[in-house]
């Protein structure tokens, strides 16, 4: 059976090139070979991800184009070394396993927020390729962990959504919220399912885990959301409670460190405590029992939606009073829960893979 995973396998962002990861890696521990990511990776993708945005450039006034001059002048050494461990990841995980025009017996749509609104230079608006539109010929279409990110609630969306995935034989979303929307408006079976970096054991990511890149004690946080000022100043409270280094991952030009995937990872299992407005950042704490904290302004639900299902909401603050450094989550159960989710994710990712293959060789 020839697999394709159409997600973000190009993104520079530390998540989005650990889930695409994750779910090959568990495709093939399961014995199912034939795997290979779907290169679609549009020009407003492309565009994002350039030293040179192109798209980006021809968009912006005269004065903006000036700016963006001389920001690239100042930073593009930064830019350049900020941009480096994701290239060695993708040359290494990924573009060695990609097609291009292939024909898929099925392709699976996830994970990662691929259904959310697309709004940059060259884009403005849901893309239809990623809703299984016929771009990418597959005899069958699986939705796996998709994402919408946050939901633009209208009559106009469900309509579209109503016909969008008509197009999938199943579906499993990421977030809760996503799951009660689109229930009513989908025939197919429909499952809430784990994020693919769950499917993988903490033994497997060991594996591919480099040392302690700090080489001493720390308290790490990785801060993606500059409005939510809150975790900041707790991160840097925590780590003068400690008597630790504050060690921070807030863009190329503020970081402590050059941080891509590996690194990413590193850092997480490390830590003494982490502060993450990073969705997979909370992902990879848990599957590391590293103790955390997490706080957003916007785009809360895929946080919100894990911290429930594992019985960790306290773990997500509004007041830095609510931090309490050497208090440890009840790893045990969390991990129980962990197991029991991934167990019912992987009996809907594997048993939709064998009713494909079943109908298939029966014809």
């Amino acid at each position: 059976m020839r697999i394709g995973i159409l997600t973000y396998h190009r993104s520079h962002n530390c998540g989005a090139l650990l889930q695409a990861y994750a779910l090959r890696e568990f495709l093939k521990l399961k014995g199912y070979n034939d795997v290979t990511y779907v290169d679609y990776w549009p020009e407003y993708h492309k565009d994002v991800y350039r030293l040179f945005r192109k798209l980006y450039f021809r968009k912006q006034s005269l004065l903006g184009k000036f700016k963006f001059l001389i920001y690239l002048c100042v930073f593009f050494r930064k830019m350049v070394k900020h941009k480096k461990p994701f290239k060695e990841f993708i040359d290494r995980y990924i573009e060695p396993n990609t097609m291009t025009d292939a024909c898929y017996d099925v392709v699976l749509y996830g994970s990662d927020q691929i259904w959310r609104f697309q709004n940059y230079p060259g884009a403005n608006g849901y893309n239809s390729v990623y809703f299984g539109s016929q771009e990418i010929k597959a005899n069958c279409r699986i939705a796996y962990s998709a994402s919408m990110g946050i939901i633009k609630g209208s009559e106009e969306l469900r309509c579209f959504l109503t016909d969008a995935l008509s197009n999938f034989s199943f579906i499993g979303v990421r977030e809760k919220d996503l799951y009660d929307y689109i229930k009513p408006l989908v025939t197919c079976p429909l499952q809430h399912t784990i994020d693919p970096v769950f499917l993988l054991s903490k033994g497997e990511w060991l594996k591919i885990i480099p040392p302690n890149i700090i080489g001493r004690k720390y308290i790490l946080m990785l801060h993606w959301q500059k409005e939510a000022e809150l975790l900041p100043y707790s991160a840097k409270k925590a780590s003068e409670e400690k008597g630790m280094e504050l060690i921070e991952i807030y863009g190329f030009r503020h970081s402590s460190v050059i941080c891509g995937p590996l690194q990413f990872l590193s850092l997480i299992y490390h830590a003494e405590c982490v502060f993450s407005s990073s969705f997979h950042g909370v992902a990879f704490s848990i599957i590391f029992n590293t103790p955390f904290y997490t706080h957003l302004r916007f785009n809360q639900g895929r946080v919100i939606s894990i911290l429930e299902a594992f019985g960790l909401k306290k773990r997500f603050i509004n007041s830095v009073n609510e931090i309490t450094v050497n208090e440890q989550p009840d790893w045990q159960d969390v991990n129980q829960k962990i197991s029991m989710w991934r167990d019912s994710s992987v009996s809907f990712l594997l048993s939709s893979l064998e009713h494909y293959y079943k109908n298939f060789s029966e014809r």
